[in-house]
């Protein structure tokens, strides 16, 4: 893993200092957990990281429904407010499986999944507001297989809500699926 081409020992310093001198009621850490150090948006991700992983797939959407009406914030990973990769990086860390941030390298790991074999815990994604470019956008797929495919996300306009593939929106964005956990 690399973060702004730093040697990870010069990482942790930064890390531990940052802890030692932040003003909160927390008690200090002798060492930094993984977030600290590996899920910053200026890292660049590893993608041997995300390792498939089984979780109870009914437990994370419940979790992910859980959050609807919680308001969008860009750059938002926390259920104060989220933005869309913030959401799904949120939901999969609380059950062990840490994402890259941004939606884009999100898009870039695990298997690619038909539509029709979308399941529960899938990510599925879109371009950005570009047609053209790259993935810009991402929910959590919580339709069973083989029902209209529905699926969570931060909206910028809604906050956390879901959404199906029928709002022509998301049909002319439509990108893939992505199974990064079993």
């Amino acid at each position: 893993m690399k973060t702004l081409g730093l040697p990870r020992p010069i990482i942790l310093l930064l890390a531990l200092a940052s802890t030692a001198y932040a003003q909160t009621d927390e008690p200090v850490r002798d060492e930094p957990t993984p977030t600290d150090e590996k899920y910053r948006y200026n890292t660049v991700y590893d993608y041997s990281d995300a390792v498939p992983y089984r979780f109870n797939a009914t437990e994370l959407t419940r979790l992910a429904k859980s959050l609807v009406g919680t308001p969008y914030l860009s750059e938002g990973k926390e259920p104060s407010g989220f933005d869309c990769s913030g959401f799904t990086f949120y939901v999969f860390k609380q059950y062990g499986v840490y994402l890259p941030y941004f939606s884009s390298q999100q898009g870039e790991i695990g298997e690619t999944i038909s539509l029709t074999d979308a399941q529960p815990g899938d990510l599925i994604l879109f371009k950005g507001y570009d047609l053209y470019g790259a993935i810009g956008h991402v929910g959590i797929v919580v339709s069973q297989k083989g029902e209209k495919l529905s699926w969570m996300h931060a909206s910028s306009s809604k906050g956390v809500c879901l959404d199906n593939m029928a709002n022509r929106y998301y049909q002319s964005r439509f990108v893939n699926i992505r199974r990064v956990a079993q």
